[in-house]
């Protein structure tokens, strides 16, 4: 946890920084709640069969989990760059576990307080759905919004550690943030060959989708994702273990 205090507060001693940060993002969601508003409008009130309600859940769950993962994101992009120059020694030789500094050492303020500047806006505009659903489907979203970072960032651990074994640097940030362009629609509007993109961008696409049907009273979705945060987990443990066996802190 002081590490990634430490980071807001690092934040903050660059205030122009962050304010531009805070600007870009805001404005950025703000567009594509407008585009989605427009696409609902244009649909007769649907996207893709899912109605505006639906559609903002969605939104705003995506918008919560992509703040969080990526500030996760870039402490794990971080890690893995030492790793390539050979340098990351002298972060594993502190007292701390290599979980937490691969996760958390450099994680993104600006991302956690976006966050924070954010999900009081969104609780506001659902606050009548957030009212009517009761504590009970409120907290299953809750966890499953805490399973979609998990899967998230454990996939994308995954996807580093690969580019270790193999002593390639791939721009996974931008393979995962195109990725994340999958969440910004309903799942239903991918049919056919297009519905290829979904196995792709699982974790991402079930993450969220996962905690909206919670929120529509549909929790099997909920243990599917369930599965996969533990699948990707495991997965992601044994992915670091195997990549660092190949670190031999003289170059990677």
């Amino acid at each position: 946890m002081k590490y990634a205090v430490s980071s807001v507060r690092s934040s903050l001693q660059y205030r122009a920084n962050l304010y531009g940060f805070l600007v870009i993002t805001v404005v950025t969601y703000a567009f594509r709640l407008a585009f989605l508003e427009r696409l609902v409008d244009i649909g007769d009130g649907q996207v893709g069969g899912w109605n505006r309600s639906q559609v903002l859940n969605l939104y705003y769950v995506g918008l919560i989990v992509s703040l969080i993962s990526w500030s996760l994101a870039s402490s794990v992009d971080t890690f893995f760059r030492h790793a390539h120059k050979g340098d990351l020694d002298g972060h594993l030789m502190r007292p701390v576990s290599v979980s937490t500094i691969l996760m958390l050492r450099w994680a993104a303020g600006p991302n956690l307080l976006g966050l924070a500047l954010v999900l009081p806006l969104a609780i506001v505009d659902r606050w009548g759905m957030i009212t009517s659903i009761g504590p009970l489907r409120l907290s299953l979203a809750g966890l499953g919004i805490v399973l979609a970072v998990v899967s998230v960032v454990s996939a994308m651990v995954m996807t580093y550690s690969l580019t270790l074994i193999l002593q390639r640097e791939i721009p996974v940030d931008y393979i995962f943030s195109e990725l994340f362009r999958l969440v910004q629609v309903p799942p239903t509007v991918f049919t056919g060959s297009w519905s290829g993109l979904l196995v792709v961008g699982l974790p991402m696409v079930l993450g969220v989708w996962a905690p909206v049907s919670v929120l529509e009273g549909s929790f099997l979705p909920l243990l599917g994702l369930a599965v996969v945060a533990v699948l990707t987990l495991v997965a992601a443990i044994w992915a670091v273990r195997k990549s660092l066996a190949h670190f031999d802190g003289l170059g990677g």
